[in-house]
């Protein structure tokens, strides 16, 4: 009997095979879910990278598009696993230079999502959503290094309606951690090399 049982045990797990890596998936909805944007952040499980989505009304926006980072210390892009999540209301008054409105309020939904990787390396990816785009921006802790490259993207689909979504990165930081540095002109900003690692600008989809 016991030779038996062995025999059928060593047969359900070959059939079974090895348990695989299941892909997570979290949402973040705006101030107005029902009419405003819906992002979608999902976590490959066999490769560890992460890819934003944009929906709004039922209709794709964004199409998954990958999100990482690469500093020196470490490869952001995959082999991330989730740590947890934590939501709240932003609410940012400002001045207009034009218009009848000059005082303005623009309310957002952020989610900072918290991943570990390998060699113990921390990420935070602070997500926002307003009534009229989507942001998110890398948030690294002291020591990290300078960021050497991106996998970040915005993909938008083959068909769309015009004017449906442009993209744009702001000027707005939020480190505290490493010096002010005078911001180079936007047509070389791209191409430096590397940058302080401890907060990055707002990657955003305006829809």
């Amino acid at each position: 009997m016991a030779f038996l049982l062995c025999g059928v045990l060593a047969m359900t797990l070959f059939i079974t095979g090895p348990a695989q890596a299941k892909d997570s998936a979290w949402t973040v909805r705006g101030p107005s879910p029902r009419s405003g944007p819906l992002a979608q952040l999902r976590l490959d499980g066999a490769s560890g990278a992460l890819t934003l989505q944009v929906s709004r009304g039922g209709r794709t926006v964004v199409e998954p598009s990958p999100v990482g980072i690469v500093t020196e210390r470490a490869d952001l892009s995959h082999g991330l696993r989730y740590l947890g999540r934590h939501d709240r209301t932003v609410v940012e008054r400002y001045r207009s230079t034009a218009g009848k409105e000059r005082s303005r309020t623009a309310r957002m939904t952020e989610t900072r999502f918290r991943f570990r990787g390998d060699g113990n390396a921390r990420l935070d990816l602070v997500v926002r959503v307003s009534d009229d785009g989507v942001a998110y921006r890398y948030d690294l802790p002291s020591g990290s290094g300078d960021v050497l490259g991106e996998t970040s993207a915005f993909t938008l689909p083959r068909t769309r309606p015009r004017g449906w979504a442009t993209t744009a990165r702001t000027t707005r930081t939020c480190s505290r951690s490493t010096p002010r540095r005078p911001r180079p002109p936007v047509s070389t900003w791209r191409r430096r090399s590397s940058r302080p690692a401890a907060a990055t600008p707002w990657s955003r989809s305006r829809i």
